[in-house]
């Protein structure tokens, strides 16, 4: 196949916006996008030489293997051997497990399941996984798996059919990457089947080229490159993905490697600059992601703009060492002959694939290894999550379910119900206290939530599982249930700021609407909690039922566990804990808008109440906990014993004892 030094500048263009949006530069919106580039290169590389050898009559399964296991695995198990030292010394046990899980994942390449099962690619956790950026290596090594098997059962049909064939797949995944974008959308950015269609994108143009020569369309390879460039700023992690958003840089790729022959376009990205940069495009890939996330694990609070981008350029270092000393040497031939034999290659990396598989094994085994710290016992045991209401009423779907809450407290012999509890997942977290306390109190209580909704009439959830969590349903049918049963009080839990202010950094959001068909922002999410809550409040009012709204509880920065193994690697816990919990200031200043609004609210009406935990955890600082038990099992979930904090508000929200 002849060689095209502007498919290597193309490559320096997918990898350098990816490799800067990892490491923060906000301003480089799509800069993730550089992987559906890269996937449009390998779908369009690799068919062209299936098809070169397969109409040779010289295609070997066998050999087409071995090249791809001489490309990726060297440099891959490189770099995954050298995490593994900052990953003992740094990672608190629950990171260490996702990343032992992630060595197992990534040698049988199906990390994108792992990931897709673990969180999501823009998700705050994500950025502290080394092995994260694997998912698109596993994305096409699948691909590398089935095409070829395809190519050769399908090649009786001719060439032509084939393309057709192709085309045919291409747009049925890409109309189900569109579907699975708006109902799983983590599954849709991970898995193969949705993704398809944009490495088949490629093998149409090697298809469309094949036997021809390349063609100079200065007007299209510049389209094609306008498309790459404004889907790096225009783009951003709040639009489904892959969607038909995908198609801009999908299409301008297409464009760049059908046009740009012998154009500007090809003179710029063949220049020595981007082909250098292409050449190493996959080391580099491959050393950003460890540099940038064991940067995020060892300093606990978001590393410094410029020891991001620095590591991100000393990936462009390591690359250069890493392709010149591993990955050349791998793949050097004379007369068509490697000079690594295939035997050789094999015993290089059979040993590295059984270590990777073993270390795994143990970290998933031994939960993350906690021996590698002195912690106390008691300690460990409290990073639980608060007993939830799972066991008394049927989840995920509230709509269509029969049992969609449960009655706690004194059910046996209750004639009436005292109160309804409802909310999203930092109600569920707290099942365990409002039951202690609705026995304690001998009161009757009816419990029903579901994580992710806002407890306000006239709310949509604006998520893609919206049919099968449909708040908008459940918050009727628990109105209708406080109106039939005339519950005199109902107590709504949430966490507020989710959707309406975001979390310490104005992130962290979850949109809500008046319609299903809201626009996703935060203006339209506030307009939508101001109403609901009116809605609430007055449809409450009109029948006669107190309305009390549980302030939510003080969100931390960091995640507990860190926080705590962190303290107990200093030398003094309790100054370490102080420092490391949120501030009681930051805390109110980030429940400032709701906290207003709540009490701007109870002054126009008389049937709402407001209680606020702020003085149950916070003097100075909202500690996470004591020096021997956690309040907090994430940064804003309570675990049990955090649940067990507020039994004492509860009882007060409830009721006086009855004798």
């Amino acid at each position: 196949m002849q060689y095209r030094r502007e498919i290597d500048g193309l490559r320096a263009l997918a990898v350098i916006p990816v490799i800067f949006f990892h490491a923060g530069l906000s301003w480089l919106s799509g800069g993730f996008v550089g992987v559906d580039i890269f996937f449009v290169i390998s779908g369009y590389l690799i068919t062209s030489i299936i098809l070169e050898q397969r109409a040779q009559d010289n295609f070997s399964l066998l050999t087409f293997y071995e090249r791809r296991a001489r490309r990726i695995l060297p440099a891959l198990f490189l770099v995954m051997l050298c995490c593994l030292p900052l990953a003992w010394l740094w990672m608190v046990p629950s990171q260490h497990k996702d990343f032992s899980q992630s060595l197992i994942a990534v040698t049988f390449f199906i990390s994108n399941f792992l990931f897709w099962k673990q969180s999501g690619y823009f998700s705050a956790e994500a950025d502290e996984k080394p092995l994260l950026h694997t998912w698109s290596l596993a994305v096409e090594e699948q691909y590398y798996i089935l095409f070829p098997l395809f190519i050769l059962i399908a090649w009786r049909l001719g060439r032509r059919n084939i393309s057709y064939l192709i085309a045919f797949i291409a747009l049925a995944s890409f109309i189900f990457a569109q579907w699975l974008s708006r109902h799983m959308p983590s599954a849709s950015f991970y898995i193969l089947p949705t993704r398809a269609w944009e490495l088949l994108a490629g093998s149409l143009v090697a298809f469309f080229l094949f036997n021809r020569e390349p063609i100079s369309n200065k007007h299209l390879s510049s389209l094609g490159l306008f498309l790459i460039l404004a889907s790096f700023f225009l783009l951003h992690e709040d639009l489904p993905f892959p969607s038909y958003f995908t198609l801009i840089p999908v299409l301008g790729t297409c464009l760049i490697i059908l046009f740009s022959s012998s154009t500007w376009v090809a003179k710029v990205l063949s220049l020595k600059l981007f082909v250098g940069i292409g050449l190493v495009s996959y080391s580099a890939y491959l050393w950003h992601q460890p540099l940038l996330a064991f940067a995020r694990v060892k300093l606990l609070t978001q590393p410094p703009i410029l020891l991001m981008i620095s590591l991100a350029l000393l990936s462009f270092v390591l690359a250069a060492v890493t392709w010149r000393w591993v990955e050349r040497p791998f793949r050097r031939s004379i007369n068509g002959k490697f000079l690594i034999s295939r035997n050789t290659l094999l015993m290089c990396c059979t040993p590295f694939i059984l270590l990777f598989i073993g270390l795994g094994l143990l970290g998933h085994k031994k939960e993350g290894l906690p021996e590698r710290f002195d912690i106390p016992a008691e300690l460990t045991k409290s990073f639980r999550r608060g007993l939830n209401a799972y066991e008394c009423f049927d989840l995920p779907t509230p709509h269509i379910s029969e049992k969609w809450g449960c009655i706690i407290g004194k059910k046996e012999t209750a004639k009436t119900i005292d109160f309804m509890v409802f909310g999203d997942s930092h109600l569920l977290v707290t099942y365990g206290a409002f039951k202690q306390a609705a026995e304690n109190t001998n009161t009757t209580g009816f419990y029903a939530g579901i994580r992710q909704c806002t407890p306000f009439l006239g709310v949509h959830a604006l998520r893609p599982d919206q049919q099968e969590r449909n708040c908008f349903q459940l918050n009727k049918r628990v109105w209708e249930y406080v109106r039939d049963n005339k519950i005199p009080q109902v107590i709504l839990v949430a966490r507020w700021s989710y959707y309406t202010v975001g979390g310490y950094g104005g992130d962290q959001f979850s949109y809500i609407g008046t319609t299903k068909d809201t626009t996703k922002n935060q203006e339209n999410s506030i307009k939508a909690f101001e109403r609901g809550l009116i809605e609430t409040i007055e449809a409450y009012a009109s029948i006669g039922t107190k309305v009390t709204l549980l302030q939510q509880v003080p969100q931390q920065k960091f995640i507990p566990e860190e926080i705590y193994y962190k303290a107990y690697n200093s030398l003094n816990v309790v100054t370490a804990l102080n420092a490391m919990s949120v501030r009681k200031t930051e805390h109110q200043a980030m429940q400032g808008y709701v906290t207003n609004l709540f009490q701007l609210t109870q002054k126009k009406y008389p049937n709402l109440e407001i209680a606020d935990l702020t003085d149950t955890f916070c003097g100075d600082s909202c500690l996470v906990g004591t020096q021997t038990q956690s309040y907090y099992y994430d940064k804003d979930h309570l675990s049990v014993v955090g649940a067990n904090q507020i039994i004492k508000n509860i009882e007060t929200l409830i009721g006086i004892k009855k004798n």
